[in-house]
């Protein structure tokens, strides 16, 4: 017989930070998420959205499905020659679960990081540090032996990822939507994609102030997010 007592585990503690009115230092701390790929907003006993918040994102925010990406093609010289030397990648693996399955994303500065299951993460020759892999894809020199080494192993690297990806670059005279067209050159199947929001409005609800349980509060916010009945 299981006991069930050995099943009561409480749910890990995060930190909470309640601010008001700082949205531009909240979407910097955002920025250093890799795998952020949707963001929810709540706002408790408001009518009206503030229009800083309808109007989040930018007329001209268009980004990329790439599918089937391997991992050598975001080390491929011409692609840190042309995009990340001269402006900053954004890129996350799509439908990937966190310690399940093998993902990937490119941040803020251009930093490759990789989340990867164990048996992958052996065949990778780079150090692996809070279950993260971490490139600096700026520092990559293409004909130091180091880089030799990471290009034959992400080469044996045999899973391939489905990437969402948008590029800022250096020069306003250049269309972002390069980054698309060097993929479907070199045989990548791209699909354009449109950030979009949506509204959920719910009355009469019993928000938990997260004082005395941040467990709590975090389950809650999660349900909410996700439109699941308290």
């Amino acid at each position: 017989m299981i006991e069930p007592e050995l099943f009561n585990f409480k749910p890990p503690l995060n930190k909470h930070v309640y601010v008001q009115k700082q949205w531009d230092k909240l979407l910097e701390n955002i920025d250093e998420c890799g795998l952020t790929h949707s963001i929810s907003v709540v706002l408790p006993d408001t009518i009206f959205i503030p229009n800083y918040i309808e109007n989040i994102f930018p007329e001209n925010g268009q980004y990329y499905l790439i599918k089937n990406v391997t991992l050598y093609s975001l080390i491929d010289p011409g692609f840190i020659t042309s995009f990340v030397k001269n402006g900053n990648v954004y890129a996350i693996s799509l439908n990937t679960h966190i310690d399940a399955e093998d993902c990937i994303s490119i941040t803020y500065s251009n930093l490759l990081q990789m989340s990867l299951i164990q048996s992958s993460s052996q065949n990778i020759c780079l150090p692996v540090k809070d279950s993260k892999i971490t490139l600096d894809l700026k520092e990559l020199k293409f004909s130091s032996k180091s880089y030799q080494r990471i290009k034959e192993s992400f080469e044996r690297f045999q899973t391939k990822f489905d990437m969402l990806v948008c590029w800022e670059s250096n020069n306003d005279d250049i269309c972002p939507s390069s980054i698309a067209s060097y993929f479907n050159k070199n045989g990548f199947e791209c699909q354009e994609c449109i950030p979009r929001s949506a509204t959920n409005r719910k009355y009469n609800m019993t928000i938990p102030t997260g004082i005395d349980d941040f467990g709590l509060l975090d389950t809650w916010l999660s349900y909410f997010s996700l439109d699941i009945n308290m």
